[in-house]
């Protein structure tokens, strides 16, 4: 492992040219005090524009990370800093434009020191999108530097915080604008009058919430009216870990509803059959470990709909909709399901979101097809699919012609080649293939591949032998190439890459390996 002192001679605040930087540790060596010491002598340039921070197990982020003086950064992602205890002041960073928090495991509360020294009315005077994702322990925001306001927030599970929900995603460049309005957003937060209650007597005294948290309750087995009554103004409702709740009684769920997450309440049963064709006017949906006896989500019964998560609910077989009736879900734009393992069909007649950017397939063990007609979502942006092992092909019709983002691993059943329509695809700038595709021996093959791919990942490819060379030089835009992981990979003539690549990584091949350290020890 390098040491601080090796850090330092690296001398990256010197770099003034460097414009992207990726700090990753290695996930199965922790040294704390080691890591903390090399990574305070990590500074970048203060002209740097991305900064990706993966995998750092020390309790404490550098201070410079939140240093003022970054004033060009405009994108930062910080990934599974599992044993960080406190966000950095990135308030400070003005020209911020995508924050992306994930994987922060030990963070329980985010207050006035993530916004930094400045007054309330400067800090993050750029940003336009911001995302908390896996933070299992997130138990508090402080929304004022003055310290006068507190909101309680759910214990999430590793769920998407409801702030902004997104895909795994690479830069700035790939996100949706002006989704979070940062003055705005902290202000509604802060006028927020929110509970948190753990038994039933609590329950019966709350009164006038916008954000009711229902958690614990052993022995709830339903919501009571006169609760539901004497809140009409809930905007978010979340019950968690809740063994005995079965219902929310009928019609009685407030018309202002926007968010409802459920979460380790497998006895309860979400829309019983009278309710069918009731309307609800929820935004977001989130349910995982939940809801035992459900086997079909209709989702005409949600019109507003912008995001719909679903986790770990055994015996879900379909999303469904009646064909003959199908209204557009206008509003619908993120949708996620993963470990369903029953999942098996969607709506006969496709999808009717028009507007969906970003779909997440995961863990789902049966699902043979992907929904139909799913080149017609014309706004679709992100797609991934992992660990679906009975998948066998991707949708008649081909993908979406506005997909920007592709990642599909681990779906064994996959056969790799120009049918996708790959080549078709003038907007993909990220690609990525782990697993599966054991018909590839070469890749990529003659016009597989859109000329304007920006970024490329494979891996685990269990029979690839070469890199056609001669094809990727047909890439004109490919800057970053990442191949892991393929044992039968025996040549990659380094000469014949393109010069216009700034990112290259290749590792985990074995019988290319001792090639690669040959010509090093050459170039010494």
């Amino acid at each position: 492992m390098v040491s601080a002192e090796d850090a330092a001679k690296a001398r990256l605040e010197h770099k003034r040219y460097l414009d992207e930087l990726v700090l990753e540790w290695d996930g199965d060596i922790i040294y704390p005090k080691k890591d903390k010491d090399v990574f305070e002598k990590l500074q970048p340039p203060t002209n740097l524009k991305k900064l990706h921070i993966d995998l750092y197990f020390g309790k404490k982020i550098p201070k410079w990370l939140g240093d003022g003086v970054f004033g060009n950064m405009a994108f930062l992602r910080l990934s599974n800093c599992k044993r960080c205890l406190h966000l950095p002041p990135l308030g400070q960073l003005q020209s911020l434009k995508a924050l992306i928090i994930e994987g922060m495991d030990a963070v329980k509360r985010v207050g006035s020191e993530f916004l930094g020294a400045y007054s309330y009315s400067t800090f993050f005077n750029s940003l336009e999108t911001l995302t908390f994702e896996g933070m299992p322990e997130w138990e508090e925001w402080v929304s004022s530097i003055r310290g006068a306001t507190e909101s309680s927030l759910p214990k999430t599970g590793g769920a998407k915080s409801s702030l902004h929900m997104t895909p795994n995603i690479e830069d700035e460049a790939d996100l949706p604008s002006n989704n979070w309005s940062n003055q705005d957003a902290l202000q509604e937060l802060s006028s927020f009058k929110s509970m948190k209650v753990s038994d039933v007597s609590e329950l019966m005294e709350v009164t006038g919430l916008h954000s009711l948290e229902i958690e614990g309750c052993d022995a709830l087995e339903f919501i009571p009216e006169e609760v539901m009554g004497r809140n009409r103004l809930l905007q978010h409702l979340y019950i968690i870990n809740c063994c005995s709740l079965e219902s929310i009684p009928q019609g009685h769920l407030p018309t202002v509803l926007k968010i409802l997450y459920i979460q380790n309440c497998k006895k309860f049963k979400f829309l019983p059959c009278v309710e069918m064709t009731q309307e609800f006017e929820l935004e977001h949906l989130c349910m995982g470990s939940s809801c035992d006896s459900m086997i079909h989500l209709p989702l005409q019964s949600f019109p507003s709909l912008r995001s719909l998560s679903i986790w770990n609910c055994a015996n879900l077989e379909s999303l469904s909709m009646p064909e003959e009736s199908q209204p557009k879900l206008t509003s619908f734009d993120a949708l996620e399901i993963k470990d369903c393992p029953k999942l098996v069909s969607f709506p006969e007649g496709g999808l009717p979101t028009p507007n969906l950017t970003s779909i997440w397939f995961s863990n789902c063990k049966n699902l043979e097809k992907l929904p139909n007609q799913m080149h017609t979502l014309g706004s679709l942006q992100s797609l991934s699919i992992n660990n679906c092992p009975e998948l066998v092909s991707l949708p008649e019709g081909g993908l979406p012609s506005k997909l920007s983002i592709l990642c599909i691993t681990f779906c064994e059943k996959l056969i790799l080649g120009r049918e996708w329509g790959l080549h078709k695809l003038d907007c993909l700038r990220w690609l990525e293939i782990e697993g599966g595709c054991k018909n590839v021996e070469s890749f990529p093959e003659d016009q597989l591949l859109p000329s304007n791919l920006d970024s490329l990942r494979i891996s685990r490819l269990s029979n690839l032998k070469n890199v056609n060379c001669r094809q990727l030089h047909h890439l004109s835009a490919l800057k970053k190439l990442e191949i892991s992981s393929c044992n039968e990979l025996q040549t990659l003539p380094e000469e014949d890459l393109p010069s216009y690549l700034s990112f290259l990584c290749i590792k985990e091949c074995p019988l290319l390996e001792p090639k690669l350290q040959n010509k090093r020890k050459r170039l010494v």
